[in-house]
């Protein structure tokens, strides 16, 4: 039996509350997650279009009017000030707090999920009456159980839209097709090249193995930051990702393939009365 479609069921159902997981597959929150509630799996179209994941899926899902709704955003694609990668997130909401702003880790390069936690509670209690969108960075890279990463995450939205960016995003894709990615990041360390990105990084440091773990480390301390939100929010609420992740499947680590693999598009769906 094929799995719902994300994107219809959150035209389908009446929600209050959406907090998105990034990068979260259904089969760790699932073996994780002790919040109750109606939880199943749900097929993410984040994979479809042109862009990177987390904008496909919001190009995907909230390009419509959603004046009623107050996004809180740790995440630099979604953001007040500038498209990013063909999205204008501001055109779309009717206001959108940029904690990717405010409360960047520079050490990092994120937003830790407490804080994102704490600014919703405070948000909420003013404007009690809105539908909210919540966006949390985590279980996504970086990962905040280790050592902060040589190589970080910018947070200036304007750095996706890089040209530099995209091309060198191409050339290592197409290479790691072939070679998959722990022997590129072996090869890279033998010619003291520095790591590409936190993912990099972290399988440096602690290889496949410590990488399954840092992830699960990662969506678990979000998990526990959104425990005592969810006392502070009325009505129905969801928790859902924007995408999966890959964890070594195929050679692999990350999410940025348009390929329909399972660990991509497999995202959960935990309904909260």
């Amino acid at each position: 039996m094929p799995i719902q479609e994300q994107s219809k069921l959150m035209l389908k159902k009446e929600w209050k509350n959406l907090i998105v997981l990034d990068a979260c597959r259904y089969d760790y929150f699932s073996e994780i997650c002790d919040i109750k509630g109606k939880s199943k799996k749900v097929y993410s179209p984040a994979i479809k279009g042109d862009s990177a994941p987390t904008t496909n899926w919001y190009k995907q899902i909230f390009e419509r009017n959603l004046k009623d709704c107050v996004h809180i955003s740790a995440h630099p694609r979604v953001n007040s000030k500038t498209e990013v990668d063909g999205y204008n997130a501001s055109k779309w909401f009717g206001k959108i707090y940029d904690l990717w702003d405010s409360h960047w880790d520079e050490e990092y390069g994120t937003v830790f999920p407490e804080d994102v936690s704490d600014e919703a509670k405070k948000i909420v209690r003013e404007r009690a009456e809105q539908k909210y969108i919540i966006h949390f960075m985590q279980p996504h890279t970086p990962y905040i159980c280790l050592p902060p990463p040589k190589t970080k995450k910018k947070k200036q939205p304007k750095s996706r839209n890089s040209i530099f960016r995209k091309i060198r995003n191409l050339a290592v894709k197409h290479t790691r097709n072939y070679i998959g990615d722990m022997q590129a990041v072996k090869l890279m360390e033998i010619f003291n090249m520095p790591p590409l990105s936190p993912q990099d990084d972290a399988l440096r440091k602690v290889g496949k193995e410590g990488v399954k773990e840092a992830y699960e480390g990662n969506l678990k301390r979000a998990l526990q930051s959104i425990k005592p939100l969810l006392d502070h929010l009325d009505g129905k609420t969801i928790i859902t990702a924007d995408h999966g992740e890959l964890l070594g499947e195929k050679g692999r680590f990350g999410h940025s393939f348009k390929k329909e693999i399972k660990e991509l598009v497999e995202v959960p769906w935990l309904e909260i009365e």
